[in-house]
C-alpha cells in the first residue's frame, strides 16, 4: 500500500498514534452497513433518539495524515485524536446515507436496551450482519473531539462528509445484505 511504501521510506522509529472518529469510505464498515439495512428494511431504528454527535473522517483525510505524519518530526512520539469537519447527529448520517442510495425510510427512536437485545439475537443468527453491539455501544455516546486538529497540526481542511458520498450510489444493497447473510450462515 501506499502507506506502507512512505513508511518504509519515512526511515523514521519514533512511533505516533492517531485517535481517528469513525471513517467512511468505500467498503467501509459503516455508511455501507447502514446502506444495506436500510435498503432491506421500511423501517430503520434510531439508537436512543439519533443525536448522539459523530465526527466523521473521509479515510483519504486519514490516510493523508498518516503519511504526512512520518516526515513531520512535529508529530513523533505525539498521539493525534482526529476527526471530520463537522459534527453531525447519528440521525443527521442515517439521513444521508438514505439521500445518496435513493430511498426515504420512516427513522423510528429506539430504545438502546431493547435495540441491543436485538442485535444479540441477530448476531447469534448472522455473525457478520451490518450491525453489532460493539456498534450500538460505540453510538452509546458523543464521539467528538476538536474540529481543528488537521488545519491545525497538519494544514489539512478535511472533507464534509456530504461532498464524499457518492461510492453509494447505484449499487445493488438489499442483494449485497442478502448475499452477505447467505455466506455467513453456511
Amino acid at each position: 500500500t501506499c502507506f506502507e511504501k512512505a513508511w518504509k521510506r519515512s526511515k523514521r522509529h519514533s512511533p505516533i498514534s492517531f485517535r481517528s472518529a469513525i471513517v467512511f469510505g468505500s467498503n467501509d464498515g459503516f455508511t455501507t452497513g447502514l446502506a444495506q439495512i436500510m435498503s432491506a428494511l421500511p423501517i430503520f431504528l434510531i439508537p436512543g433518539d439519533g443525536n448522539v454527535q459523530l465526527q466523521p473522517l473521509w479515510i483519504e483525510d486519514l490516510v493523508t495524515c498518516l503519511i504526512w505524519s512520518m516526515d513531520d518530526p512535529d508529530t513523533y512520539n505525539r498521539t493525534f485524536d482526529i476527526g471530520g469537519p463537522e459534527y453531525l447527529s447519528f440521525r443527521q448520517i442515517a439521513n444521508l446515507v438514505a439521500n445518496e442510495i435513493g430511498i426515504h425510510r420512516a427513522m423510528i427512536n429506539f430504545p438502546f436496551p431493547y435495540l441491543r437485545s436485538l442485535t444479540v439475537l441477530l448476531e447469534y443468527f448472522y455473525p457478520n450482519i451490518p450491525v453489532s453491539v460493539y456498534w450500538l455501544d460505540y453510538m452509546a455516546v458523543n464521539r467528538t473531539t476538536a474540529l481543528d486538529t488537521l488545519p491545525r497540526v497538519f494544514n489539512l481542511m478535511p472533507s464534509r462528509m456530504a461532498t464524499h458520498m457518492a461510492y453509494l450510489r447505484d449499487r445493488r444493497w438489499r442483494a449485497a445484505l442478502g448475499k452477505t447473510l447467505k455466506e455467513k450462515r453456511e
